[in-house]
């Protein structure tokens, strides 16, 4: 099939304005998690913005490789939630946003460029929606950490971190202050969210 004929050439485009919105809001909330004192979580958001940026200027670049038209218009419909962001709840929005991309959009744009015989295509669509359930499920237990105050709390004893001068000790709750550089609680690294609940 050809490409510009094809219902992968529309899908491209709307994952390139969904990843795109997807960066901004990340980019938003880190604002906002770095206003109300969480530095490291709002540098663990900026980190997701750049992946979906990233995630954009993939299939930014696979719409040119493939359209093989000098300029291109590709017009889609899509929506953009416009809400106020609050942390607690809009991590949890984020997961239910990552989720349905990776388990639902992703696989079924992968389908339809398989079908149509979009192999690479379709290989990069699947790749990405690999990255989508690992970003989901960090996601979910930072949701769910928040919310029950326990960002900075585990049941072990884990390795947390300080973001700003790497002091680094095995404690299961994490210091208000840290011993070394005095920053506050929240720059400490805490990389244990990536499992599955």
């Amino acid at each position: 099939m050809e490409f510009n004929e094809s219902n992968t050439k529309q899908n491209i485009a709307r994952l390139f304005a969904t990843f795109c919105q997807d960066s901004a809001r990340y980019n938003f909330i880190s604002f906002n998690a770095e206003k109300e004192g969480f530095f490291y979580l709002s540098k663990l958001l900026l980190s997701l913005s750049s992946q979906k940026m990233a995630h954009a200027k993939l299939v930014y670049k696979i719409m040119l490789e493939n359209s093989k038209k000098k300029k291109d218009k590709v017009n889609i419909e899509s929506g953009y939630p416009f809400e106020n962001l609050v942390l607690s709840a809009t991590l949890e929005d984020c997961y239910q946003i990552e989720n349905y991309e990776s388990d639902n959009l992703l696989p079924h744009f992968q389908k339809i460029a398989q079908d149509e015989g979009f192999k690479e295509i379709s290989d990069k669509i699947k790749k990405l929606s690999i990255v989508g359930n690992v970003n989901a499920n960090m996601l979910k237990n930072l949701s769910v950490a928040f919310d029950n105050h326990s960002l900075y709390k585990n049941s072990k004893k884990i390795h947390m971190k300080c973001s700003n001068c790497g002091y680094k000790e095995t404690i299961k709750e994490g210091w208000d202050k840290c011993p070394l550089c005095g920053f506050s609680k929240g720059y400490i690294e805490f990389d244990y969210f990536d499992e599955k609940l």
